[in-house]
């Protein structure tokens, strides 16, 4: 075992006190050991009071030293090692050994006591009321959530046929086609965010069959009252086609189309544009006096046309001449799927008319 030598020591002739400087003589010495003091001699450790403080016998012999070198040899060779180690736990540990009171004596800590008074993890979690919920959607409070519970990780939520106004607590939930509340008839994910205590709730939901546009919807609860759905406008659906239901768009803002009959634009809120050419018969080559003059031929001619889209209700409807030896227009009937128009000429040849109409497609 080596020598301890650290520090420095203060010693007074006559003396059996050795005080020390950058001492530890309490881990490093013991009653017993040889100490060889600054004067060369060899002394018996006979206390030690401190880190700083311990006793010799017999008392110094040599002249009084305020800083000296010294040494210090164990006597009592691999016991001496072991009781250091033991008296650093001591130290160390003592107190804290000492404040464990009647759990020292025990070899299954009960949960009064601090423990888990099992000794497997289910029987712990059952005496420490760490139950695992009963189900995906089970809201009971203190519960463990599994992976997947709420839709929370895991894999999807598997689907169930229940109505949005049920659903109060928050998590994703995959309902199928028909549940109520859903607005169309796929099936649907539903993220239930809730607040003020489940009483209110924000809701985000997704169709998942037949949306090639990635629709979203939002909606609310506050209270008992479940406000209607609203579908979210985004790129995927800005164009395309304009649909209602009971006056409430379904599809896209804006629709554009043309057939054989003209053009169109369909919007959200209701308005229809509708805008074509179309050539009139051949006019009649009855003469007929115009305005009543006496000199003069006027040609006159009826022609139908129809709407590429039919209108509902009121409809204005503009016909110009657009080529041929046309000179005027007029409305002379209307439908909400087409129209007439008058046409009058000079010539008996059929003349070009250009129309447009607006209205409404609901």
């Amino acid at each position: 075992m080596p020598w301890y030598r650290a520090g420095n020591v203060a010693v007074t002739a006559g003396q059996t006190t050795v005080t020390g400087t950058g001492t530890n003589f309490t881990l490093n010495a013991r009653v017993g050991d040889a100490f060889q003091g600054p004067d060369g001699r060899w002394y018996e450790v006979a206390n030690i009071a401190s880190a700083t403080v311990m006793g010799i016998l017999p008392a110094y012999q040599g002249s009084t030293v305020t800083s000296g070198s010294y040494g210090l040899a164990p006597m009592q060779g691999y016991v001496k090692e072991s009781a250091d180690r033991l008296r650093q736990i001591v130290d160390q540990w003592g107190s804290t050994l000492a404040s464990l009171g009647a759990v020292a004596t025990e070899n299954v800590v009960p949960v009064a006591k601090g423990g888990t008074g099992a000794t497997t993890q289910a029987d712990a979690r059952a005496n420490l009321g760490l139950v695992r919920t009963a189900s995906p959607i089970d809201s009971t409070a203190g519960r463990l959530l599994g992976a997947g519970d709420h839709g929370l990780g895991g894999n999807a939520p598997a689907r169930e046929t229940t109505a949005i106004s049920s659903l109060t607590k928050g998590g994703t939930r995959a309902l199928n086609g028909g549940s109520g509340g859903l607005p169309s008839a796929s099936p649907a994910l539903v993220h239930t965010f809730p607040w003020d205590n489940d009483t209110s709730a924000l809701r985000l939901v997704h169709p998942v069959a037949g949306d090639a546009s990635l629709d979203v919807w939002l909606g609310k609860r506050a209270g008992s009252t479940e406000y209607p759905l609203r579908r979210l406008v985004h790129s995927g659906n800005i164009v395309g086609t304009a649909t209602q239901v009971s006056g409430l768009p379904t599809g896209a803002v804006i629709e554009r189309g043309s057939n054989a009959n003209g053009q169109y634009i369909k919007f959200a809120d209701g308005t229809l544009i509708c805008w074509g050419t179309f050539t009139t018969p051949a006019f009649s080559t009855t003469a007929t006096n115009f305005l009543g003059s006496t000199s003069g031929i006027t040609y006159f001619q009826n022609a139908a046309f129809s709407f590429p889209v039919a209108f509902s209700g009121s409809i204005s409807v503009i016909p110009t001449i657009s080529s041929g030896n046309g000179f005027g227009a007029r409305l002379a009937g209307l439908t909400q799927s087409g129209a007439t128009v008058q046409a009058y000429s000079s010539q008996t040849g059929a003349v070009d008319i250009s129309w447009i109409a607006i209205g409404r497609w609901y």
